[in-house]
């Protein structure tokens, strides 16, 4: 979403807590030599400085009204500076162990109580996105040694990234899903079986959780319970002569009718659950589970950009098949089919 610098803006609140990407359009006066100058969006190759906001885990990781200028401000972490540093804590890094050479650096600043508050870059880009992904691959791994080393967890609420020659922000922040309405009759018996309990804490589990990790595994334990519990009563059925019931179960065709994140889901229109899952489990599934520090195998590291957006990408993909699949169990099945219907995942 571009949003020109200065105005008032509404954000609709995505369907859950989610982490969204804000531009911010700087706007210069009419007629003046830079607004003359090319300002896509995107951003365009040259400087751009990079701010990482930090947290404590579990804390303000997502808001429900995002102010660009105050979210920069608004670090803190369980992180102290010995001394308080004049003008921040500079780290080089070294990416090769056999130099000394330095290939980068950042400036980690402190809040009004010198907890350590945010992380500094300046990097050379194409483009917005390119400078957020150099600086999350440098700044994530300094993070991750000091959560070892020091023995506490570090988050990240937003990431500020400021285009030097335009500007222009880029705003990287977990935005709070929408509220919704629910009505409960006070003498409803809710037929709810140890089985039926167990998915539903795991669907529970991974709308609780800021860890997009952890969201993509409960949501595929779901799918994968749900598949073992239609197995069973698809062999009850067979028993008792029956046909069992197994629903058509695909992405649909096309984004006509649904609210689907077009990106998201682009590479999966028109395929079967099934197949969808198939080539989840080994990309995803178990590249999360599994570390292979020889990447003979795939695995997925929460300190390199590209595989925290690839598991960004696939969770409304598996919440979508998660939500369906339950769905349509709950149908098939006598126990439950007396619970209210659920409200759908994704409404025309």
């Amino acid at each position: 979403m571009s949003i020109p610098i200065g105005q008032s803006t509404t954000i609709e609140a995505p369907e859950f807590n989610r982490r969204l990407h804000l531009t911010y359009i700087y706007g210069f006066i009419p007629g003046s030599p830079e607004s003359q100058v090319p300002n896509p969006p995107s951003g365009s190759p040259g400087g751009y400085k990079v701010r990482f906001v930090l947290c404590t885990p579990g804390q303000e990781e997502f808001f429900s009204t995002i102010d660009v200028v105050k979210i920069p401000d608004l670090g803190k972490s369980p992180l102290k500076a010995a001394v308080p540093p004049d003008g921040g804590m500079r780290v080089d890094l070294c990416l090769d162990p056999r130099s000394s050479t330095r290939a980068a650096s950042i400036l980690f600043g402190t809040n009004d109580a010198n907890e350590i508050s945010h992380a500094d870059m300046t990097v050379q880009a194409a483009n917005f996105q390119e400078a957020y992904r150099t600086a999350y691959n440098l700044v994530l791994p300094q993070l991750s040694w000091w959560s070892y080393s020091q023995d506490v967890g570090i988050g990240v609420m937003a990431c500020h990234i400021t285009e030097e020659r335009t500007k222009s922000i880029r705003l990287i922040v977990g935005c709070l899903g929408k509220p919704k309405v629910i009505e409960i009759g006070i003498t409803k018996l809710w037929p709810l079986t140890p089985i039926w309990r167990q998915i539903f804490s795991s669907y529970r589990e991974a709308l609780s959780s800021n860890n997009i990790f952890f969201q993509f595994l409960c949501f595929y334990k779901v799918v994968e319970a749900v598949g073992k519990i239609r197995a069973v009563r698809c062999r009850r059925e067979k028993a008792a002569g029956r046909l069992p019931h197994t629903p058509p179960e695909r992405i649909p065709h096309t984004y006509t009718g649904y609210s689907l994140d077009e990106e998201a889901f682009a590479p999966y229109l028109g395929k079967k659950f099934t197949d969808v899952c198939d080539g989840f489990r080994e990309t995803a599934r178990n590249a999360i589970a599994h570390i292979d520090p020889f990447q003979t195998e795939p695995s997925l590291i929460a300190d390199q950009c590209a595989d925290v957006e690839k598991c960004e990408a696939a969770i409304p993909v598996i919440k979508y098949i998660a939500r369906e699949m339950v769905k349509n169990e709950i149908a098939a099945d006598p126990q439950m089919n007396a619970l209210p219907a659920p409200s759908p995942c994704f409404p025309a």
